[in-house]
């Protein structure tokens, strides 16, 4: 039996006589027949089995992974694969055998390939998730003469793309009570929440795409924030977005002593004027209210306060 072949299923079977169709005759009219033996090369299956590694604790909502069959692999050979017959070349090293897509489950079979070395790789995934961007070497060897078909199954993991977002005072610290709104580039809401004591995190984003970043209600006594654009990254780690809320105080104060001044009548208005906050000066500074990042507005003294 040649090398890198199997040896046969049974024994072949065959009758010397005059009926045989192979029957031939030499030159000393010595009969002969011709008995061909095929022996077979082993082949080889790659199986691959993909899954998405969600976190715990943290919106899903966008992530849709109910069909998986978008997702595609490429295989190419690591080394020269032969055609042991006869020693031809069949895929010469960095030939690329083909693209295949996954089943709607995430799996995917590639059979009958040659015994040799390949590698194969991620070259396409869904939006929501991050292009596993890893090459993976698969080596097919021949390890006896009766095994047909050799098997090597892969699983590959998918991660999500994770975005954090915080609302933070100029301290830094997480400030609660905020309405908040991320937009897509076509300026639908992906998502709403209400800020709190801990970052909000978003989960299946689209890779390489730019998002904008809304405080819709400000909470009282903080400058509503401007929008924050950002892009999604092809990254498994967390990314980070961070809106800052900051404050404006107002104090009414003695020229001659720098004591606060009670019982001003103050108001804010815009460049409109549209009345955005008032109030009567006390001991304390006032946090204005109701204030945008990046406009213009005047502060006004209605009434002074009578001093004797």
């Amino acid at each position: 039996m040649p090398d890198n072949f199997l040896q046969l299923d049974k024994d072949i079977v065959f009758e010397v006589n005059n009926k045989n169709e192979t029957l031939e005759y030499d030159e000393d009219l010595d009969a002969w027949i011709t008995v061909n033996v095929e022996n077979e090369q082993p082949k080889a299956t790659l199986i691959i089995d993909k899954s998405v590694a969600l976190k715990e604790n943290v919106d899903t909502s966008l992530v849709d992974i109910s069909d998986l069959s978008k997702i595609k692999f490429k295989l190419v050979a690591k080394e020269d694969i032969l055609d042991m017959s006869d020693g031809s070349v069949v895929y010469p090293k960095g030939k690329e055998i083909g693209t295949y897509n996954l089943s709607k489950d995430g799996k995917l079979k590639i059979t009958e390939l040659p015994i040799g070395c390949y590698e194969f790789f991620e070259c396409e995934t869904l939006p929501c998730l991050v292009l596993n961007e890893t090459r993976h070497e698969v080596k097919f060897t021949q390890k006896d003469t009766t095994t047909k078909v050799y098997t090597e199954t892969r699983e590959v993991v998918n991660d999500t793309t994770v975005i954090e977002i915080s609302k933070q005072d100029i301290s830094g610290e997480e400030v609660e009570g905020a309405t908040l709104q991320v937009f897509d580039e076509n300026n639908n809401i992906i998502d709403e929440w209400i800020s709190s004591k801990i970052p909000h995190v978003i989960e299946g984003l689209l890779v390489d795409k730019t998002y904008r970043l809304h405080e819709e209600i400000s909470i009282e006594g903080f400058v509503k924030a401007t929008d924050i654009e950002f892009n999604v990254n092809n990254t498994k780690d967390v990314q980070s977005v961070v809106m800052i809320d900051k404050i404006v105080d107002v104090t009414k104060k003695d020229l001659t002593n720098d004591e606060e001044i009670e019982g001003a009548e103050l108001i804010v208005t815009d460049e409109e004027g549209n009345i955005i906050d008032e109030w009567i000066s006390t001991k304390e500074a006032h946090h204005v209210s109701g204030l945008e990042e990046n406009k213009t507005y005047i502060l006004t003294e209605k009434n002074a306060p009578y001093r004797i």
